[in-house]
C-alpha cells in the first residue's frame, strides 16, 4: 500500500483544521483579548496547567500581566471586573453552566452543581430550598457540637502523646462525620481513629481530579467511564462507590422504620436530611424523585465535606500564620465569655454577634476560596458585552474567585495580606464594594460550622487570653505576660497571684488570707493596700474622713469587662481600638464610709502592657479628703530585686541609676509641680542578673506631668511593694458627696528578654497608642533654631539673614526662639515681656507676619521645598515687667501673703484658673492664625514654689492639659515640641499632645549620649529633640568634632542645629549639607524603627546603638569612641535586631548574614577622641 495515499489526506485535513482555526481567529472580534500564546490555539495548554494543580495562582498572575480580560483557552475567557460579576452571575441573567460541569455527578442524573439547564436548576433548587435554609440548618448545631467535642478529645490525646497533627486531615474527618450526622443521622466514623473510612478521602481527591480534567477535555466521555468504574468497584466499593453504597444502606435502614419518615412541617426539627428527603419523596414523588433523594445525599457528602474542610483549614492556617489576629480573636471570645454572651458551645446566633470572628472567616475565604478554576458560564443567544468586549453566543466566560479576591482596586494594596480589619473599617461604601466582589462557593454549612471557630481559644493551655474571668479570679494575658489576682473570699480584699512571664494558672502555693486572730496582712500581696487595718507597709490610698479617721476597708463588689479602653476624663492616657486593648474594671466599696474605688486594668496584649488607673468616688454625704492615691500598686514575691530609675539635674537629665532594693522604704519623686529634671516618672524593677538582653524587667511609666511619687518598700516579710502615682505632699483633694477623683494612669510593661526589650515595648506602645499627633510617624524637618546662634541679640534683618543661611545649608525649618515679643515691656532679656504675646514692633517694624512670609518664600538648597517657620512660646509664665502682670497679678501662683519668689525673673501663671486657660489659648491661637507657623516650641523654665492649696498642683495640671488639648486639636498641622529648660517635663503626659520634646539644654555630644541613651529607657527616640551646637559648647566648654556632634543628634527624631553659620568654622560649615542629607535619609528608621542599645556609655568607651526599620529591611548603626586608645585591637561590636537568615549590605558594599553580624560582630577601627561611625544596612 502506498503510504502517501494515507498521509496526504491526513496532512491535508490537519492543515485545513489549522487554516480554519487561523481564519476564525483573524476574523474574530476577540482577537485583541490577550493571554498566553498557546491558549489561542489549543485546549491542551489549559488542560496541562490545570493538571499541575496551581491554576488559581497562574490565573491571578495572568490578570496582573494582561489586564481584566484574559483568554485561557480557545473560546474561554476569564474576567477580573466588578461589572462582569453582575453580567455573568447576577440575578436574572441567562448564562447557563458550561459542559465542564457534566462529570460532576452520575451520568443521566442531574444535581444542583452540574445541572446546565437554567429552568431545571431553578426547579431543583426550589425543591431543596427549605432544607438548606439557615433557619433549618441551625437546628443541627447539636450535631456540630457533638463532633467538635469528639475532635477536641482526639486532638488532646494526640497532644498528650506528643504527636504531630495534620490538622487538614483531622478537619476533613470532622467534616465527613458532621456531614454524616446531618445527612444520615449517623457518623461515618472518621473521628474514631482518624482513619480514611472506605478510602473516601483519598478517592475524593481522585474524583475531583477526574471530574476537573474530563470536564475540560471531553465531558461526554463521562457517560462511558463511570459505569465501568462502578462495575470494577463492586457492591461495597471504595471512595465514591463506598459513599453511594453507604447512602443506599441508610435509605433502606430509614425506610424500614416508618416513624422516621416525617414531613417537613413536623416538630422533629433535627431530622436528618435523608429523612426529610424521603418524606418529601413520599408526599410528592413526581416532583421530588428518587434521584433527588440520592443526589441530595451524595452532593452533601462529596462536595459539602471537602469544600468545608478546605475553608476551615484556611481559617486556621491564616490565624496561625498571623498570631496577632489569633490574639485578637481570642480576646474577642474572652470578652464575650466574660460578659456572659457565649454558651459553653457557642451558638450560631452568638457567633453572628462577634464582628472579629465574622471578619476572620470572611477574610480567610477571600484569600483561600474553595474552588480554583473560573466558574464557567456560556454566553446565551444574542451574545453579550462584558468588560468592553462583545462575546458571541456559545463563548465560555467566567470569573475565578482567586482572581476576584486579589483585585487591589477592590480590596486595597494589601489584597495579598490577611487582614480581617478590612471588613471592619468605617468606610461603608468600600465595604459594600468588597462584599459585591466577595464570591466564596455557596456552602450552607460554613456559617453553621464557622461558629466553632469561636471555640478555638477555649482549648486549654494553648490559648492566649487577654482577659479571663473565672468567678472572682481574674487574669490579664499578653503575648509574654500574665497578671493574675483574685478576691479573698474571707475579706473581700484583692490579692495578687502573679505578675510576670506568661502562665495559665496560679503559682503552686497555698493561697493565704487574713483570717484574723494573730495574723496580719504583712504576708499578703495586696492589689489596693489601704491604711489602718494591719498592713503596716506604705499604702496606695489614704483617705481622711469627715470624722477624722483614715481607715478604709475596700471590698470587692463587682466587675466590668470592656472591649477597648475608656478615655480618662481630663487627663492624658493611652488609647486603642477594640482590637488593640481590653479593659477590666474592678468595683470596690467601703460600706462603712460609703466610698467607692474603681480599679481599671487595660491590657495591650501585643506589647505585654497593663495600664492601671484608680477612681475614688464619694458616695456618702460627708466631705472626704484624698491624701494619697497611687495609680499602680504591685506587691512582688519574696525575691531579690534591683530598681532602675532616671535621675539627674538641669543639663544632665535622665541618667540611668541602678541600685539594690534594701529592706525598708526607698524611692524618689518630684515636688516641683512638674515631672522635673531631677527624677523622671518612671521605675523599672529588675532581677539582679537582668541585662539589656536577658532576664526579667518590669517597667512602670506614669502618664502625668505633675509632681509624682515612686515608693519601693521591702518589708520584714521579704515582699517588695512598688507604688507609682501623684505626690501625696501636693494632693489633699477634697471630695464632696457624688464627686470623684481620677488618678493618672500608669503604664506597666513586662519583658522576659531584658531591659532592652522592655524599652522597645514602651516605644512601640507610645508611638501607636499614646501620641495622638499626626506627626508621630512622619519624618521631621531638619531645623535651625536661633537661640544659641543669636540669644536675645537680633532684629528682623539678622533673623532673615540667619533664615537665609539655614535654607542654603539645607535646613527645612527655621525656628525663631525667645525674644520676639513684648511691646511696652520688650523681651530683650529674660527680665521682661513674658505674658505679652505680641510681636516687638521695634524689632519687627513691618510685623512678624511680614518677616515670616518672607522666610517661608526661601528655597531650601537641593530641594523643591520652601523653608518653614516656627516660633518659641512660654505661655505658662509671666514677668512682673509685663502688661499681663500689671493687669492680672491675681493670675499668678501664690500662697496668701507670702512673697512671690522669682526664678529666672519670672512667675508661674495659675493654669488651674479658667481665665488663665482661656488667655493662653487665645494668645497662642491668635499668633498661629495670623503668622504662617508650622512649628511651636512650648517652653517652661521654672518650677512651682508657692501654691494656694496642695490640691492646686493637680488642678494646675488638669488646666494645662485642657490648654494642650484645645490647641493641638485646633491646630493639628502644627508640629508641637515640648520643653522645660530641656527635659524638665519629658513624660508620657506631654507626649499625648506633643510628639517630641527637647531632651536637654545641654547639646554637648558627650553628655548627650548618656542623656539620650537614658531617655530611651522608656521614651521612643522619635520623641527626642536633638541638635548640633557650636564648639566649644556653651554649657561645658568642650570642643567636639562636627561629625560626632551630628551623629549623636541623629539618634533623635527631631534633628537640627543651634548655631550661627557666620560664626561656624568653614571646615564644620562645609560638612553640614551632607550631614543633613544623611540625617534625612535615616530619619524614617529613627522615627518608626526599633532601637537596640548595644553598648551603654556608662559601661564602655565605645557606646553603640542600632535602629532597625519596621519591616526589618533597613537598619542604621551608630558606633562611637569617646577617648582615643592605644590598644591595637578594638572590641567586637555584635549587632542585634537583624534577621539571622537574611543578608545585609553594609553602606552599599559587602554583604553579610544577620547571624554573622549578630554573633560574630564588626570590629571598627577608630581614630582620635570623639570619633564616630554611622553605617546603613540594607537587607538584600
Amino acid at each position: 500500500m502506498n503510504i502517501y495515499l494515507v498521509t496526504i489526506p491526513l496532512v491535508s485535513l490537519l492543515l485545513l483544521k489549522v487554516a480554519s482555526i487561523l481564519f476564525q481567529h483573524l476574523r474574530s472580534g476577540l482577537r485583541s483579548v490577550r493571554g498566553p500564546w498557546a491558549a489561542k490555539w489549543t485546549l491542551g495548554w489549559y488542560t496541562w496547567k490545570v493538571s499541575q494543580g496551581s491554576f488559581e495562582h497562574l490565573n491571578r498572575d495572568l490578570h496582573k500581566k494582561y489586564g481584566p480580560v484574559v483568554r485561557y483557552a480557545p473560546n474561554r475567557y476569564s474576567f477580573s471586573d466588578l461589572e462582569a460579576v453582575k453580567v455573568i452571575y447576577g440575578l436574572g441573567t441567562s448564562f447557563p453552566k458550561s459542559s465542564w460541569y457534566m462529570p460532576w455527578g452520575n451520568p443521566g442524573d442531574s444535581n444542583l452543581f452540574n445541572e446546565q439547564s437554567l429552568a431545571q436548576h431553578a426547579h431543583d433548587r426550589k425543591q431543596y430550598q427549605s432544607t438548606y435554609s439557615m433557619s433549618s440548618l441551625v437546628n443541627y448545631e447539636a450535631f456540630v457540637d457533638k463532633c467538635a467535642e469528639l475532635l477536641k478529645h482526639r486532638l488532646s490525646e494526640l497532644s498528650a502523646a506528643g504527636q504531630v497533627v495534620d490538622m487538614h486531615h483531622w478537619l476533613q474527618c470532622y467534616a465527613f462525620d458532621v456531614i454524616g450526622m446531618i445527612t444520615y443521622g449517623k457518623r461515618l466514623g472518621f473521628l474514631d481513629k482518624g482513619e480514611d473510612v472506605g478510602n473516601v478521602i483519598n478517592a475524593l481527591g481522585d474524583i475531583l481530579g477526574y471530574s476537573t480534567i474530563v470536564g475540560i477535555v471531553y465531558p461526554t466521555l463521562h457517560n462511558i467511564i463511570v459505569p465501568i468504574m462502578n462495575f470494577l468497584a463492586g457492591s461495597k466499593g471504595q471512595g465514591g462507590a463506598y459513599v453511594t453504597a453507604f447512602t443506599k444502606e441508610r435509605i433502606n435502614e430509614t425506610q424500614s422504620n416508618p416513624k422516621a419518615v416525617i414531613l417537613d412541617n413536623s416538630d422533629a426539627s433535627t431530622q436528618s436530611f435523608l429523612m426529610k428527603f424521603l418524606a418529601k419523596n413520599t408526599s410528592k414523588p413526581d416532583t421530588f424523585t428518587w434521584s433527588h433523594v440520592m443526589n441530595g445525599c451524595l452532593m452533601n457528602m462529596v462536595a459539602g465535606s471537602d469544600t468545608t474542610a478546605i475553608s476551615l483549614s484556611a481559617v486556621l492556617y491564616h490565624l496561625l500564620k498571623n498570631p496577632s489576629c489569633m490574639g485578637k480573636l481570642r480576646e474577642e471570645v474572652d470578652t464575650f465569655t466574660a460578659n456572659g454572651q457565649l454558651s459553653t458551645y457557642v451558638t450560631y446566633k452568638e457567633s453572628q454577634a462577634m464582628p472579629y470572628l465574622q471578619a476572620v472567616i470572611k477574610e480567610a475565604l477571600r484569600l483561600h476560596p474553595a474552588t480554583g478554576l473560573p466558574l464557567e458560564r456560556v454566553v446565551p443567544k444574542g451574545g453579550a458585552t462584558i468588560s468592553g468586549h462583545f462575546f458571541p453566543e456559545g463563548t465560555i466566560v467566567g470569573i475565578n474567585t482567586w482572581v476576584a479576591h486579589s483585585d487591589r482596586s477592590i480590596f486595597g494594596e494589601d489584597a495579598d495580606s490577611f487582614s480581617p480589619e478590612r471588613w471592619l473599617q468605617d468606610d461603608d461604601e468600600r465595604v459594600a464594594v468588597m462584599n459585591r466582589f466577595w464570591m466564596p462557593v455557596s456552602l450552607p454549612f460554613i456559617p453553621l460550622w464557622a461558629k466553632q471557630g469561636a471555640a478555638i481559644p477555649r482549648s486549654g493551655s494553648v490559648a492566649i487570653w487577654s482577659i479571663v474571668v473565672d468567678g472572682t479570679s481574674f487574669a490579664l494575658n499578653g503575648k509574654n505576660v500574665s497578671y493574675r489576682f483574685h478576691v479573698d473570699p474571707a475579706t473581700g480584699d484583692l490579692l495578687l497571684d502573679h505578675f510576670g512571664d506568661r502562665v495559665t494558672e496560679n503559682p503552686i502555693a497555698q493561697i493565704m488570707s487574713n483570717g484574723g486572730g494573730w495574723s496580719t496582712q504583712a504576708h499578703l500581696r495586696r492589689e489596693f493596700p489601704d491604711l489602718g487595718r494591719g498592713d503596716f507597709r506604705t499604702p496606695a490610698v489614704h483617705i481622711k474622713h469627715a470624722k477624722g479617721f483614715t481607715v478604709c476597708n475596700f471590698k470587692y463588689k463587682s466587675h466590668t469587662v470592656l472591649k477597648g479602653k475608656p478615655a480618662i476624663e481630663k487627663l492624658p492616657g493611652t488609647f486603642g481600638s477594640d482590637d488593640d486593648v481590653s479593659t477590666l474594671i474592678i468595683h470596690l466599696y467601703d460600706e462603712y464610709s460609703s466610698v467607692g474605688a474603681d480599679l481599671s486594668y487595660s491590657i495591650f496584649p501585643s506589647f505585654d502592657s497593663i495600664v492601671r488607673n484608680v477612681k475614688i468616688i464619694n458616695k456618702g454625704d460627708d466631705v472626704i479628703t484624698v491624701e494619697k492615691l497611687s495609680s499602680f500598686s504591685v506587691d512582688f514575691p519574696h525575691e531579690n530585686y534591683e530598681m532602675l530609675q532616671l535621675q539627674g539635674e538641669w543639663t544632665r537629665e535622665c541618667n540611668r541609676t541602678r541600685r539594690k532594693v534594701e529592706y525598708g522604704l526607698q524611692g524618689f519623686g518630684s515636688t516641683t509641680g512638674y515631672s522635673s529634671h531631677y527624677h523622671n516618672p518612671f521605675l523599672s524593677m529588675v532581677s539582679p542578673s537582668t541585662t539589656e538582653s536577658h532576664g526579667e524587667a518590669w517597667g512602670f511609666s506614669l502618664v502625668y506631668t505633675g509632681s509624682f511619687s515612686v515608693e519601693v518598700e521591702k518589708s520584714h516579710q521579704g515582699l517588695t511593694r512598688a507604688l507609682v502615682g501623684m505626690n501625696p505632699c501636693q494632693l489633699s483633694w477634697p471630695l464632696r458627696s457624688g464627686e470623684s477623683l481620677q488618678s493618672p494612669e500608669c503604664v506597666s510593661v513586662f519583658s522576659n528578654l531584658g531591659i532592652g526589650e522592655m524599652s522597645r515595648k514602651f516605644h512601640r506602645l507610645y508611638r501607636k497608642n499614646l501620641i495622638r499627633s499626626k506627626f508621630v510617624s512622619e519624618t521631621r524637618p531638619v531645623l535651625l533654631n536661633s537661640w544659641e546662634g543669636l540669644y536675645f541679640d537680633f532684629d528682623d534683618k539678622t533673623i532673615y539673614k540667619l533664615a537665609q543661611e539655614s535654607a542654603k545649608l539645607g535646613a527645612k525649618l527655621f525656628v525663631l526662639d525667645d525674644g520676639w515679643f513684648g511691646d511696652k515691656h520688650p523681651r530683650v532679656n529674660d527680665h521682661a515681656g513674658l505674658g505679652d504675646w505680641v510681636a516687638n514692633p521695634k524689632r519687627f517694624p513691618s510685623g512678624l507676619n511680614s518677616l515670616a512670609q518672607d522666610i517661608t518664600k526661601l528655597q531650601v538648597k537641593d530641594s523643591d521645598e520652601k523653608l518653614q517657620f516656627g516660633l518659641w512660646f512660654e505661655p505658662e509664665m509671666v514677668n512682673q515687667k509685663s502688661e499681663l502682670y500689671e493687669q492680672h497679678p491675681e493670675w499668678v501662683l501664690s500662697a496668701g501673703s507670702h512673697a512671690r519668689s522669682e526664678t529666672r525673673q519670672q512667675l508661674v501663671l495659675n493654669a488651674a484658673l479658667p481665665d488663665v486657660q482661656d488667655f493662653i489659648i487665645s494668645s497662642v491661637s491668635k499668633i498661629i492664625e495670623t503668622v504662617p507657623v508650622s512649628y511651636v516650641k512650648w517652653d517652661n523654665n521654672r518650677a512651682m514654689h508657692e501654691s494656694p492649696t496642695p490640691d492646686n498642683h493637680h488642678a494646675y495640671m488638669l488646666g494645662i492639659y485642657h490648654v494642650f488639648d484645645v490647641l493641638t486639636t485646633r491646630f493639628p498641622d502644627v508640629l508641637w515640641e515640648g520643653c522645660a529648660s530641656g527635659g524638665g517635663r519629658f513624660d508620657p503626659g506631654i507626649l499625648q499632645y506633643f510628639p517630641q520634646v527637647w531632651t536637654s539644654d545641654n547639646m554637648d555630644a558627650f553628655d548627650r549620649i548618656h542623656i539620650q541613651f537614658g531617655t530611651s529607657l522608656v521614651y521612643p527616640p522619635s520623641t527626642m529633640g536633638a541638635h548640633v551646637c557650636s564648639a566649644p559648647n556653651d554649657v561645658t566648654g568642650r570642643s567636639i568634632p562636627m561629625s560626632f556632634r551630628a551623629h549623636v543628634a541623629m539618634m533623635g527624631g527631631s534633628f537640627g542645629f543651634e548655631l550661627n553659620p557666620d560664626h561656624t568654622p568653614e571646615e564644620d560649615k562645609a560638612q553640614i549639607p551632607e550631614l543633613i542629607k544623611l540625617a534625612e535619609k535615616i530619619n524614617p528608621i529613627i522615627i518608626k524603627g526599633d532601637m537596640w542599645r548595644l553598648v551603654l556609655p556608662e559601661d564602655s568607651n565605645f557606646p553603640a546603638a542600632i535602629f532597625v526599620s519596621e519591616d526589618g529591611s533597613q537598619a542604621v548603626l551608630f558606633a562611637f569612641q569617646i577617648r582615643a586608645t592605644t590598644v591595637l585591637n578594638y572590641p567586637l561590636l555584635r549587632l542585634a535586631g537583624l534577621d539571622p537568615a537574611a543578608r545585609y549590605r553594609l553602606d552599599g558594599g559587602e554583604t553579610y548574614s544577620g547571624a554573622t553580624l549578630m554573633n560574630g560582630g564588626i570590629q571598627f577601627r577608630f581614630g582620635t577622641d570623639y570619633d564616630s561611625k554611622v553605617v546603613l544596612l540594607e537587607r538584600v
